[in-house]
């Protein structure tokens, strides 16, 4: 019994390359834009923006807490997503569940980033 199916292949590998470029951009692209600009939020509040890469436009928190995720994607995520897919075309069962686990951390991680962070270059990818 064959299950084992070649468009997976493609996408997998796809998301691989893609998840690994926005998050080596994400980490390794730092010039300053607008370092140490403070805002006022609709409430009354004063919020330090990073100022510096992608993430110029988002706040401190939100800056080192996507900075930290790209690392974790960069050096965790991406390698475990080609090692799962190799289990899985060798028809393994916990490479299945291995992949299924990785690329439900991809979609979470990624719709998080749709959601809470500033639009910025990156966006579409």
């Amino acid at each position: 019994m064959k299950t084992y199916n070649r468009k997976i292949d493609c996408l997998v590998i796809a998301i691989a390359i893609v998840a690994a470029i926005v998050a080596a951009i994400g980490l390794f692209y730092n010039s300053p834009i607008n370092a140490g600009q403070q805002v006022e939020t609709i409430s009354g509040q004063v919020v330090e923006l990073y100022g510096r890469g992608v993430y110029h436009n988002d706040s401190l928190s939100m800056a080192v807490q996507a900075k930290g995720q790209d690392l974790v994607t960069l050096f965790l995520g991406v390698p475990f997503l080609i090692y799962s897919l190799y289990l899985n075309r060798k028809n393994r069962l916990p490479g299945r569940f291995y992949l299924t686990g990785i690329l439900a951390y991809f979609l979470y991680s990624y719709a998080i980033y749709c959601f809470s962070g500033s639009f910025n270059s990156l966006f579409l990818l």
